[in-house]
């Protein structure tokens, strides 16, 4: 934290980079080659300082952010101390055996209707389109934005019926009974 603390206390203020930045292009005075590659470099070096400092500012908010994950989990472990509090630690640790097969039977099965789902629709619902696009849509889907996809008016004859087939079976298996057996082995 010291460190932390150090360097964010050394680094040059954002407003007056920008300002040299500025000045960098508004300053140029004479009318030559080498006046004009002077104002490049020094704009370029002003840009690539900004550009340093970013990286170091993102760094930093990476690092802290590791920090408070771990200060959070520490406060967790201190609540087990206390006979009321520890209720929290208790059933997260009476849980574990069962949330662990519960995200492995979910992570399968999410990743067979997402599979399910590019390969049959992918070539018509943009939604599903690729692997991934899939999987991000049914993570929207499970937290309940849509169900019913965009471009889902376009699909004719037999499509119809595999995506609503894939759509109810989605939330039936996924989002009624996965989670309710989550919420089950939870409380």
């Amino acid at each position: 934290a010291l460190v932390l603390l150090i360097g964010w206390s050394t680094q040059i203020p954002m407003a007056e980079e920008y300002d040299h930045l500025l000045h960098s292009v508004l300053d140029l005075h004479g009318r030559g080659h080498e006046d004009f590659e002077e104002l490049v470099q020094t704009y370029f070096d002003a840009n690539m300082l900004i550009y340093e400092q970013t990286q170091w500012l993102m760094s930093h908010r990476v690092t802290i952010y590791i920090i408070l994950y771990l200060q959070f989990a520490q406060l967790i472990a201190y609540f087990a101390v206390h006979p009321r509090l520890a209720m929290l630690t208790s059933t997260i640790a009476g849980a574990v055996d069962h949330m662990f097969h519960f995200f492995m039977l979910f992570v399968v099965i999410y990743l067979f209707m997402a599979f399910i789902a590019s390969w049959m629709l992918g070539g018509d619902v943009h939604a599903f389109q690729t692997f991934s696009e899939t999987l991000a849509s049914q993570g929207r889907m499970l937290f309940g934005e849509w169900i019913y996809a965009d471009n889902a008016d376009d699909l004719h004859g037999s499509m119809v019926v595999m995506y609503w087939l894939y759509a109810l079976s989605f939330m039936v298996v996924l989002f009624f009974t996965l989670l309710n057996f989550f919420l089950a082995i939870v409380v």
